[in-house]
C-alpha cells in the first residue's frame, strides 16, 4: 500500500501504519518518518507517539513476523518504553 504521508499530523501516519500491507516498507520506510516527526516538533505530546504511533508500528511488526526490526523495548501492549532504539 504504501501511501504517502504528507508529515503534518500524526495520527494520520498511525492509521497508515495501521492499512500497511507492504512489508518491505514496513519494516524500513517507517522509522524515518516517526523520527522525523519527534525531530521537528511536530509530535508534541509523548503519549501520541508512545500510546498510537509506536503500539501501531511495533504491534504491525510484530503480526507481520518483522520482530527483529522492534528497537525498543516495549510493553504489553507493544507501546515503546523508550525512544532511542528508533534512532538506531
Amino acid at each position: 500500500m504504501s501511501i504517502e504521508y504528507a508529515g503534518n499530523n500524526p495520527m494520520i501516519l498511525s492509521s497508515i501504519i495501521h492499512g500497511e500491507t507492504d512489508t518491505g516498507f514496513l519494516a524500513t520506510g517507517y522509522k524515518p518518518q516517526i523520527t522525523g516527526l519527534l525531530s521537528t516538533g511536530n509530535i508534541g505530546d509523548e503519549a501520541v507517539l508512545r500510546d498510537h504511533i509506536g503500539r501501531e508500528y511495533f504491534k504491525k511488526l510484530h503480526y507481520n513476523n518483522l520482530g527483529s526490526f522492534i528497537t525498543d523495548d516495549y510493553d504489553e501492549g507493544f507501546r515503546p518504553l523508550t525512544f532511542t532504539g528508533l534512532y538506531a
